[in-house]
């Protein structure tokens, strides 16, 4: 009885197929590291979109004053806006602790401390660090350039905090208090004053002075 003889690869067919698995491979995965860090902007784009909104809900319920960036108490001792138990329990959704679980910037790593930081360039502090901060939202002008929060190493954020060639690119998320600009190295994620979000490169927060100004100055106090 005949019988067709069975066709095995060969060495370089193989090396062939082999060759192709790994041209696609190379091709594929740099778009699927894209991918996912789009993924972890647009996470991070919805958890400061939530802080925003419960605010705005906040400041209608008392005289258009935002939650305080800071409560002062007596002998140096003050809160910030993450421990206002209103604010983060009822508006928010989870428990006013620090650092907060439930509001962690997805690129941000795991023995970093804090997440978002809230803006209060221009916000009185007459009694300077331990004074009570708060804004209220009828004095921000023109709040569609207005930066309100921002990817931070703390929990405030000032101006000065924006210049990362003496703090970001020094010790990026373990430098005290500055921008984060940690998705796809060099962006930070934003949400205005009129609750629209963004996503700025490092040098549009910080190198033109005209713009650094349009972009901080809550009360165009400048």
């Amino acid at each position: 009885m005949y019988r067709t003889p069975k066709h095995a690869f060969t060495l370089i067919e193989l090396l062939v197929v082999i060759s192709i698995i790994s041209l696609l491979i190379s091709i594929l995965l740099p778009a699927l590291t894209s991918a996912r860090a789009s993924s972890r902007m647009i996470q991070c784009q919805s958890n400061q979109r939530q802080l925003a909104i419960a605010n705005e809900v906040y400041a209608n319920d008392y005289d258009d004053t935002y939650v305080p960036v800071k409560t002062a108490g007596g002998g140096g001792v003050y809160r910030p806006w993450l421990w206002n138990s209103y604010y983060m329990t009822d508006l928010v959704g989870l428990e006013p602790v620090l650092p907060q679980p439930g509001l962690i910037c997805p690129d941000r790593p795991d023995d970093a401390f804090h997440s978002y930081g809230w803006n209060h360039q221009d916000a009185p502090v007459p009694d300077g660090w331990f004074s009570h901060i708060e804004i209220n939202r009828l004095n921000i002008k023109n709040p569609s350039q207005k930066l309100f929060i921002a990817d931070a190493t703390d929990w405030h954020l000032t101006k000065s905090m924006a210049n990362y060639t003496i703090r970001w690119d020094v010790t990026g998320e373990y430098y005290p208090i500055s921008v984060a600009y940690r998705h796809f190295i060099d962006i930070v994620n934003i949400v205005y004053a009129d609750l629209h979000a963004g996503n700025l490169e490092k040098s549009a927060t910080w190198d033109d002075p005209i713009e650094r100004d349009q972009l901080w100055h809550l009360y165009d106090n400048y």
